[in-house]
């Protein structure tokens, strides 16, 4: 009979988190994950996963080894909104995880899978993008993932790195939503020429490649994760419209106009409490970024699933779901 297996997963009812679960479970993993809020974590997370109470902000240290204990890990635990301020990332997303590495060393935990980002590479002079690449990141969230990875990095750990690009999928609507409201009204300009390209993975891809990383032998790598397909922003958008059954969009905006419409948009938040376009959204719609997974193909056995037009098409219906309330949230 194969021996369960144990995980340590952190992030587990973020939206990634939840999905990765569902994936070591099916898989035969012992799951047990660190939460805030054991009340919510049960309603979103499958049955059978060990709940441990803390967070890395200010579990004790010892509390956190013993929970780990005999345990790989997954750490996805981190801040992705790009309206915190500097001090929030480094606090949660490079000291968190050196709080976990720490811990991880002390109980000599067998395999330790970090979550990491693209983001990390912007400033780029040449396509497609490589792990050979030197790190160039453009604000502070990239800046504090680029720290939590030296922080794995300076460890003695079995670990493995994983930097998926943008995620989407059901559930991520941080950006996503705002973009298909205008698509749908026939209100979204094409950002500059259009003709950039715009990396994204979805969920299950990403999950798949932490399960994999998870399963996987290889010592001390880290493995760059895309859809590996290669669509450019107007090809996105028109997809995106076709889906919605709404207009293909055909204005341009360049990108000067567009940070004036984010900053305005800043200014409107200020009365209302909501930002609807950030400037790292345009600064993600126009950056020109390709991603090369051969390496995470080759070592990993990483597959990509789930095309960009499957993916579409399954937002579009789980948005179309939701009430607006729900939608909203």
């Amino acid at each position: 009979m194969k021996k369960t297996r144990s995980v340590f997963v952190t992030g587990a009812t973020g939206r990634l988190g939840r999905v990765f679960v569902r994936w070591a479970q099916k898989k035969g993993w012992k799951v047990t994950a660190l939460v805030r809020n054991p009340a919510k974590a049960r309603k979103v997370l499958p049955q059978g996963v060990h709940i441990v109470k803390g967070d890395l902000d200010s579990m004790p240290f010892l509390e956190l080894c013993r929970a780990l204990r005999g345990k790989s890990v997954v750490h996805m635990a981190g801040v992705v909104d790009f309206r915190a301020n500097a001090e929030r990332f480094f606090r949660i997303n490079a000291a968190g995880t050196l709080k976990m590495v720490q811990a991880a060393e002390r109980e000599r935990t067998p395999r330790f899978v970090h979550t990491s980002s693209t983001s990390i590479y912007h400033y780029v002079n040449r396509l497609p993008i490589t792990e050979q690449f030197d790190p160039s990141p453009a604000n502070a969230y990239g800046k504090s993932k680029l720290e939590a990875e030296a922080v794995v990095r300076r460890s003695q750990l079995n670990y493995a790195i994983i930097r998926p690009c943008a995620i989407y999928g059901p559930g991520f609507d941080e950006g996503f939503s705002q973009v298909m409201q205008w698509v749908k009204k026939g209100k979204m300009p094409i950002l500059g020429s259009g003709k950039n390209h715009i990396p994204l993975i979805h969920v299950e891809d990403a999950a798949q490649a932490l399960w994999l990383a998870l399963e996987n032998d290889a010592y001390q790598e880290d493995f760059i994760v895309s859809s590996g397909e290669q669509f450019t922003q107007e090809e996105a958008l028109c997809m995106l419209a076709d889906a919605l059954k709404a207009p293909r969009p055909t204005r341009h905006v360049m990108r000067p106009l567009a940070y004036a419409l984010a900053g305005l948009d800043a200014l409107n938040g200020l009365f209302t409490g909501k930002r609807k376009l950030l400037r790292t959204h345009v600064d993600f719609l126009m950056e020109d970024r390709v991603f090369d997974i051969s390496k995470a193909r080759r070592i990993l056995g990483f597959r990509p699933k789930i095309t960009l037009q499957q993916g579409i098409r399954e937002l579009v219906r789980d948005t179309s779901r939701r009430t607006p309330r729900q939608h909203g949230s």
